[in-house]
């Protein structure tokens, strides 16, 4: 074993020099045995740091003769100079016995150089260490998986309870905003009331006048006669026109007036029936009911029967909220 350290440190102090190229040398290098230079070099810097006293004893005799053997040549490398007959003969004659020695040396020990490697620990540290790192990255994951799921149990409770806190904002604000519209048409509709009264007073106080002027115009001719009462007769319709028109605006502004009330009172209803609820089918059927009482129009008695019928566009609405409960 010292014997195969010694040589080791002998070979690998003959490169302590450039063996390539040399001043001294001129065009002629060992440029065609650099890599056998370069594997011989690595070999022997593995047999120096290596633990080789695991090795059975017929390997490290072998191995240690053929380092033995790789010395000369590399000294005769070292040595070499111009003053030979032949030099370039003598540098190809170097070179190809260099390679079959590094070669053999290769053949002795190369085989050994992985189990001596992991002998030495190194690969049996990192081994361990990634096994470590590798169960340290599983159970972080484990861990994360279960945060990850907590976490979305959580994000989805927060979801459904910002969606129906969103959902009775929403029905709050649409009920605020039916009952305010309420307010102003009903006090619109009065306005419309008190001036059909107005209107339909100045036709009774017109048509007694007429009537008065009629009785006391019993002297004129007939023509004269059908002309007055013909121009009072147009005064008196347009007041009573006048009348009626204010009535039916009246009575459609109540009918508005009625169906807000309905729809706010339906939206407050219904939001007490989502929060009773708890399953989606329970509150799907809520929003069907909600969309029926907003789009739907509905008989108030105010327009003798002609409102309140199911149109076309309540019929989509009706078809969309539909699909929407169908998806939630």
């Amino acid at each position: 074993m010292k014997a195969l350290r010694d040589h080791t440190d002998k070979a690998l102090a003959v490169y302590q020099k450039d063996l390539v190229k040399r001043s001294q040398w001129g065009e002629i290098t060992f440029e065609k045995a650099e890599a056998d230079l370069v594997r011989a070099q690595e070999l022997l810097t593995y047999l120096k740091e290596l633990p080789l006293d695991v090795l059975p004893d017929g390997v490290i005799n072998s191995t240690n003769t053929a380092v033995q053997q790789l010395i000369p040549i590399l000294t005769r490398i070292d040595t070499f100079t111009l003053n030979t007959g032949n030099p370039a003969a003598q540098r190809d004659d170097i070179a190809t016995q260099f390679h079959g020695q590094v070669d053999s040396v290769y053949n002795t020990v190369g085989v050994w150089i992985p189990f001596l490697a992991y002998k030495k620990g190194d690969i049996a540290e990192n081994v361990g260490r990634l096994s470590q790192a590798v169960a340290e990255a599983k159970a972080t994951l484990e861990e994360a998986k279960q945060t990850t799921e907590a976490k979305k149990i959580e994000i989805d409770s927060i979801v459904a309870a910002a969606r129906a806190a969103s959902a009775s904002a929403g029905a709050a604000v649409f009920t605020e905003d039916f009952l305010k519209e309420s307010s102003t048409q009903e006090k619109l509709a009065k306005n419309w009331l008190i001036a059909a009264g107005v209107i339909g007073v100045l036709g009774i106080v017109a048509a007694s006048a007429m009537w008065l002027v009629a009785y006391k115009s019993q002297t004129l001719e007939t023509s004269q006669l059908v002309q007055v009462i013909a121009a009072k007769l147009v005064i008196l319709s347009i007041l009573i026109g006048a009348a009626s028109w204010c009535g039916g605006i009246y009575k459609a502004l109540r009918h508005q007036t009625s169906m807000n009330k309905h729809r706010a009172l339906s939206l407050r209803t219904l939001q007490a029936f989502v929060k009773a609820g708890s399953d989606d089918q329970t509150k799907n059927a809520v929003l069907m009911e909600a969309c029926r009482a907003v789009f739907l129009g509905g008989n108030t008695g105010y327009l003798d029967g002609k409102g309140g019928g199911m149109d076309e566009s309540s019929l989509k609405v009706i078809e969309i909220a539909k699909t929407l409960s169908g998806k939630s």
